[in-house]
């Protein structure tokens, strides 16, 4: 039987054993399992993260407006179909796989990088620009991965959590879209992270 695009599309992610983060609505079933992963560091993550959270929250809010219609990451969703992309982190692999990188940039292939990676990428004797950067640090530690002294991404759009930080997402010379992360609804961080967005 050949299947058809949304059959191809779920066997895509039942391959990957995990599905997009971006606005997917979880079935029962994904939701308690989710839930049972995230219950032994939920509470801490919660206890160590809320007040950064909610302070970045209202500090994007106020700076950027709102996290939807033309500030979401949801203008982006045609970009990519049905086109090669790779998505790139900064795991022990990228040195060994960068030749390849620069063939693909060179072949049309689209670059997801995320942040930790940009710095490596931006490194003189590679250059090579990414068309997307990803980040999800709400701390202040990833001034230095932006690379702004290195390569000019002034038309490389930055994806990032609603729960960054404003200060590093301020310097950011191109555009800033907005995501929120997927936390179990059920899950304390899904709760705490619902209630304040409602609030604010």
């Amino acid at each position: 039987k050949q299947l058809n695009k949304d059959e191809l599309t779920g066997l895509f992610y039942k391959i990957l054993s995990r599905r997009p983060l971006i606005d997917v609505v979880q079935s029962e079933e994904e939701q308690k399992q989710w839930t049972k992963e995230f219950e032994g560091s939920n509470d801490i993550t919660l206890y160590s993260w809320r007040n950064d959270w909610l302070a970045n929250i209202k500090s994007n809010k106020e700076h950027f407006g709102v996290f939807h219609r033309e500030k979401s990451v949801k203008v982006l969703h045609n970009e990519l179909r049905e086109r090669p992309a790779i998505l790139l982190g900064a795991g022990p692999s990228l040195e060994g796989n960068i030749g390849y990188l620069r063939l693909a940039k060179e072949r049309g292939v689209k670059i997801i990088a995320s942040h930790h990676a940009l710095m490596y990428l931006a490194r003189d004797e590679y250059q090579i620009k990414p068309d997307y950067v990803v980040a999800l640090d709400a701390g202040k530690m990833w001034t230095d991965y932006f690379a702004f002294d290195k390569m000019d991404c002034s038309d490389v759009p930055l994806i990032v959590d609603i729960t960054c930080n404003t200060e590093q997402l301020k310097q950011w010379k191109g555009p800033v879209y907005f995501f929120k992360s997927a936390h179990p609804e059920n899950s304390n961080i899904g709760k705490f992270l619902k209630m304040e967005i409602e609030r604010i």
